[in-house]
Formats: C-alpha cells, sequence, structure tokens
C-alpha cells in the first residue's frame, strides 16, 4: 500500500487535493494522511516512524515553505518523492 501525506496549512485545498488522490487511488492501493503544516508532518513522522511514499506539499505555509519542508523530509525519509501544489504563478 503507497502511504501518501499531503500538507497544506489551507483547510479547503487541503480537503480538496486529499479527495482528488482517494477519488482517483482505490482505499486499498493507498493511504492518504493529511497535514495542515510542516511541522504537524515533521512530529508524525519522527517519532512515530511514519514515512511517506509520496508527499504532496504546499510551496507557501505560514509554519514552514514546501522547499524547507521537502529537504527535512529528503534527509528523514530519503524514498519519499515530492510533489509540489502552488496556487503562485510564480512557481
Amino acid at each position: 500500500m503507497v502511504q501518501i501525506a499531503v500538507c497544506d496549512d489551507n483547510a479547503i485545498h487541503l480537503q480538496y487535493a486529499v479527495s482528488l488522490i482517494e477519488r482517483a487511488l482505490p482505499p486499498s492501493r493507498a493511504e492518504v494522511s493529511a497535514f495542515s503544516g510542516g511541522g504537524e508532518l515533521l512530529r508524525t513522522l519522527v517519532p512515530d516512524g511514519y514515512a511517506p511514499d509520496i508527499a504532496v506539499l504546499d510551496i507557501r505555509m505560514n509554519d514552514m515553505d514546501g522547499l524547507s519542508l521537502a529537504r527535512e523530509l529528503n534527509r528523514l525519509a530519503p524514498l519519499c518523492q515530492i510533489i509540489y501544489l502552488t496556487a503562485y504563478p510564480s512557481y
């Protein structure tokens, strides 16, 4: 089963991204976990041993930007693949 972490500090965008992924992949193939910020994801990753296979990250978040979060994920869960989401055309 593929573990997918979705991280966005905007609750509406977070739920929308999670629902898109859940509709695309059956529950028997993927487990999708939602996180409202980078700190929340990292706190789960380290003590609980959670290591997502895929992380879908917002680029701009209040507590930690997606690029910094990706660096930490690469260090703590090196096999995790990163996908960025953003509404900012400059990215």
